[in-house]
């Protein structure tokens, strides 16, 4: 092992042989993440890492709002809904840490708007161009800007809301440290810093979260941005953090689920950072189970439909495990555990007599789709896949000793 690291160490005297700038920053920075990995993981009594990953727009949020919080005396959404990359630690104190983007980032994001500003330009004149060379009448209002790189569509976002908010660049650079008054609703005391609608989140890189919750107390959570992020600068700090992982818990939308965005980031990223096997959660659902081809093809009966896209599901899964043997990835899929998992069907289950709108909404509708079927509180409990869910992570946690041990092998 110590021949390996002393081996890493001499990887610097290769950048003589890379072309650019952007192949030397890169560079750098994969040799300062597989060093920070490696101290991180040889750590004498170091806490297990448990990542939460998947694409934006997944449902990582709700799941551990569920998972964790919900549970516990934080009844309501507690999990910030920026797209930052946050840390969940125990603490005696319950408090916040917000990490705001440094003048580099910042300068990179305006970089990037004023690029994304330029190509809207040239789009829009191009679409009006073409509508009056076909003798229409353009539509302004009605032009969609779509084909252009989500980076810069990310940093032209960030940069919009930054200007709405009336914000200027002096707190670049600071963390600040909030206190949190009521552990009920910890979004309240932090919703200027991380709600969708705070005065700060575009400024925030990252968060770290310290709850007084001895659940936590033998590991912490880090609950990453999508896969898809298109920031870079915070692309770069979740890939930080993912290589001090021990543990990953992926999630990919049951609808598209192992889409290409899946495929080359479990394939590609998690094998580098010595993850080895993960659990995958097939998440919202519910959402495919109101398809009407599922519905229509289970005769009322939410039971065969459910086993039947558990089916599929689970051989796309083992399709994908026979790709990656083929082109041997270290990263054994046959050894991952799949379950599938609805928040909505959890939240159904236990608000059954009190639903909210919305809740009401999607049951009414699953009862309508699946008309031959008796709803009971068991049944959404058994469908949601929480319960199951929770106990693999349990599994996970008693085992984490030895995931530690296979890690550190698997990453040198």
């Amino acid at each position: 092992m110590e021949k390996i690291i002393s081996k890493i160490g001499e990887l610097d005297k290769y950048k003589e042989y890379l072309s650019n700038n952007s192949d030397i920053s890169s560079f750098n920075e994969s040799l300062k993440n597989l060093k920070i990995s490696l101290e991180e993981k040889r750590q004498e009594g170091r806490i297990f890492k448990l990542g939460i990953v998947g694409q934006m727009k997944t449902g990582k949020s709700s799941f551990l709002n569920e998972y964790l919080f919900v549970k516990s005396e934080c009844q309501q959404a507690a999990t910030p809904m920026t797209a930052a990359l946050t840390l969940i630690k125990y603490s005696d104190e319950n408090k916040a840490e917000i990490e705001f983007y440094s003048k580099d980032d910042w300068g990179s994001i305006e970089e990037n708007n004023k690029e994304y500003e330029k190509e809207y330009r040239k789009a829009l004149e191009e679409a009006k161009e073409e509508a009056e060379k076909k003798g229409r009448i353009f539509n302004k209002e009605r032009f969609k800007f779509e084909n252009v790189d989500s980076i810069l569509k990310g940093s032209y976002e960030i940069y919009k809301n930054f200007k709405e908010n009336g914000l200027d660049k002096n707190s670049l650079g600071e963390t600040k440290t909030i206190k949190i008054s009521d552990k009920k609703n910890i979004l309240e005391d932090l919703k200027e810093y991380v709600g969708s609608k705070g005065k700060y989140t575009p400024l925030v890189k990252m968060t770290t979260l310290y709850i007084n919750d001895d659940r936590i107390k033998d590991y912490i959570i880090v609950d990453t941005p999508g896969t898809n992020d298109p920031i870079i600068s915070r692309g770069q700090k979740t890939k930080e953090f993912l290589g001090k992982c021990d543990y990953i818990v992926f999630l990919s939308y049951s609808s598209q689920f192992l889409d290409n965005n899946d495929n080359a980031y479990i394939k590609e990223q998690l094998p580098s950072e010595g993850i080895r096997d993960i659990l995958i959660l097939a998440s919202k659902f519910d959402n495919q189970l109101s398809q009407e081809s599922v519905f229509e093809d289970a005769d009322g009966d939410i039971k065969v439909a459910y086993e039947e896209e558990k089916r599929k599901l689970t051989r796309k899964l083992n399709r994908w495990s026979e790709d990656f043997k083929k082109d041997k990835n270290p990263l054994d899929l046959s050894k991952s555990e799949l379950e599938f998992q609805s928040t909505m069907l959890y939240r159904i289950y236990k608000n059954f007599d009190k639903l909210n709108g919305i809740e009401k909404e999607i049951f009414d509708r699953l009862k309508e789709d699946y008309d031959n079927s008796t709803f009971t509180k068991e049944l959404l409990k058994e469908l949601s896949g929480m319960p199951a869910v929770e106990k693999k992570i349990s599994n996970i946690l008693v085992r984490k000793e030895e995931i530690m041990k296979n890690g550190i092998k698997a990453l040198l």
